[in-house]
């Protein structure tokens, strides 16, 4: 059985999002459904949702960033790239695509970039979820500059 959503559901899907009398509560609906596929490894299921998201909405924040997360999870990492940047074009200091930038960049060799993304994207807010998730990667970087400080 092959780990996506048939062409059918996508248009319903994108059908739904589009009727206003719908729109606000089913986009919400779908993202947690998109989440939850990707966290369950379902990646073809969950970017298929999340363009269906886009599709209704072009500029959705949430959707683009969900997108994003699936790329880098999937190894795509040039597309994964410019969904992010896609989100901050429209918003430039989105804390959540500026730090999942830094992610991106943790994962492809720039740690450099990566934890200065990181890091100010805690500084400005290390009490929200996106803080804290960030505060996260970066402990995780010390950690890891210290196991290769060891073996050295």
């Amino acid at each position: 059985m092959k780990d996506n959503i048939p062409y059918d559901e996508f248009k319903t899907i994108k059908h739904f999002l589009a009727d206003n009398r719908y729109q606000f509560r089913l986009k919400d609906l779908f993202l947690e459904i998109a989440y939850m596929l990707g966290c369950a490894g379902r990646y073809d299921a969950a970017e298929c949702v999340f363009r269906a998201i886009i599709a209704a909405d072009p500029g959705d924040a949430g959707g683009l960033l969900g997108l994003g997360n699936v790329l880098l999870m999937t190894g795509r990492f040039d597309e994964s790239e410019s969904t992010y940047s896609e989100v901050l074009r429209e918003t430039p200091n989105d804390p959540a695509a500026r730090a999942f930038l830094g992610e991106l960049y943790l994962c492809t060799g720039r740690p450099v970039t990566g934890k200065e993304l990181l890091e100010s994207v805690y500084l400005e807010q290390p009490d929200s979820k996106v803080g804290i998730w960030a505060s996260g990667l970066l402990d995780f970087c010390k950690e890891l500059e210290n196991e290769s400080a060891f073996i050295s």
